[in-house]
């Protein structure tokens, strides 16, 4: 993915709004899926709470499977995956022992609060 989307997160700016309108295959889910592990997993990032992030993609589908996503690289993470690592540790401030950590009390606040786990399809937001 493209370094431009995906910027390290002591160099974002806040409120942050980020589109992606590309074709099908691009990486777009990818991307998403990045920019939201980073958020919730960094320590740089203001008011970076579970419920204050919300992704909002094209169907029910597309929001299930980002969903599985970010719950995979959370567990990967978890498991010192070296590719995730290597891949977040361009994008975090974060050593790896912290960033296991993190991902380990996200696993659990998902399972515990899973409604502020909010990746949600467009049409729940806006109407036609």
């Amino acid at each position: 993915m493209a370094t431009s989307v995906l910027i390290k997160d002591v160099d974002l700016l806040f409120p942050h709004i980020s589109l992606l309108r590309t074709s099908a295959g691009s990486g777009k889910t990818h991307a998403l899926t990045e920019r939201f592990v980073q958020f919730i997993l960094s320590d740089k990032i203001p008011r970076n709470h579970l419920r204050n992030i919300l992704a909002i993609t094209f169907s029910n589908n597309a929001a299930k499977e980002m969903k599985e996503r970010i719950l995979s690289w959370l567990e990967e993470v978890y498991f010192r995956d070296t590719d995730k690592l290597r891949q977040l540790s361009q994008i975090l401030s974060l050593n790896e022992d912290q960033l296991v950590r993190r991902a380990e009390a996200l696993i659990d606040e998902i399972l515990l609060n899973h409604t502020d786990f909010q990746v949600k399809p467009k049409k729940a937001y806006f109407f036609s």
